[in-house]
C-alpha cells in the first residue's frame, strides 16, 4: 500500500503552510517508517525525529477487551488547546470524544481499515477563537496486522485561517481516508 503523499496536501490546501508542513512532516515520516508494509512499528517511531511536530503530535494505546483508546503520549500544543492534560486518559473517559464522538469514530476507522487518513474535525476546547481542526491519524502495529497504537498531528484553525476551498469535510460526512496509489 502507497499513500499519495498529494492527499493531504490537497486536504490541508486551506491552511496554512506552517501548518500543512506539519501534517506532511508527520506523514512523510510514518511513510519512510513504513517502507513496503502496511504500517511501521511503534517501536520504530521516535518523537524526537520530528520535533517540528512534536508540540501537535498524540501517541495512542488502542486497546482491547473492551475497545478503547489511551493517550500515551500529547504534544505541548495539544494540551494546551484542550481543556484538561489528558496523558493517560481513555478516550471513552472524555465527554466530547466518547462514543459516539467524531473523533471516537475517526479513531476506529483508522484501526478497523489499517489505514492512515485526514479529516476536518470541529473544535471542542477552551480556545474560543479556534473553529476547528486538521487531523492526520497513522495506524501502527508491532506484529504488521493488528494495529495497537495510533501517530496523530492535529493542528488547530481559527476561521481566519481557513481558505474556502469549496470541500466540505463536516463530521456528518465522516472521516476523509486516504486512498491508496
Amino acid at each position: 500500500m502507497k499513500v499519495n503523499s498529494e492527499v493531504i496536501v490537497s486536504y490541508a490546501d486551506s491552511i496554512n503552510r506552517t501548518e500543512r508542513e506539519e501534517l506532511e512532516l508527520v506523514r512523510a515520516y510514518w511513510a519512510e517508517k513504513r517502507g513496503d508494509r502496511l504500517m511501521p512499528a511503534r517501536r520504530e517511531i521516535d518523537p524526537l525525529d520530528i520535533i517540528p511536530a512534536l508540540p501537535n503530535v498524540i501517541i495512542i494505546e488502542v486497546q482491547r477487551d473492551p475497545v478503547d483508546f489511551l493517550y500515551r503520549l500529547i504534544g505541548t500544543e495539544v494540551d494546551k488547546h484542550s481543556t484538561q492534560s489528558y496523558t493517560g486518559h481513555k478516550v471513552s473517559e472524555i465527554p466530547h470524544r466518547a462514543p459516539p464522538s467524531t473523533v471516537w469514530e475517526n479513531l476506529m476507522m483508522v484501526t478497523k481499515e489499517k489505514t492512515p487518513s485526514c479529516q476536518r474535525v470541529p473544535y471542542v476546547g477552551p480556545g474560543y477563537d479556534f473553529t476547528e481542526t486538521r487531523q492526520v491519524l497513522l495506524p501502527l502495529s508491532d506484529d504488521g496486522t493488528t494495529v495497537d497504537h495510533l501517530l496523530a498531528v492535529i493542528v488547530y484553525l481559527r476561521k481566519t485561517d481557513i481558505v474556502e476551498t469549496g470541500e466540505s469535510f463536516t463530521s456528518s460526512e465522516g472521516p476523509a481516508s486516504l486512498p491508496e496509489e
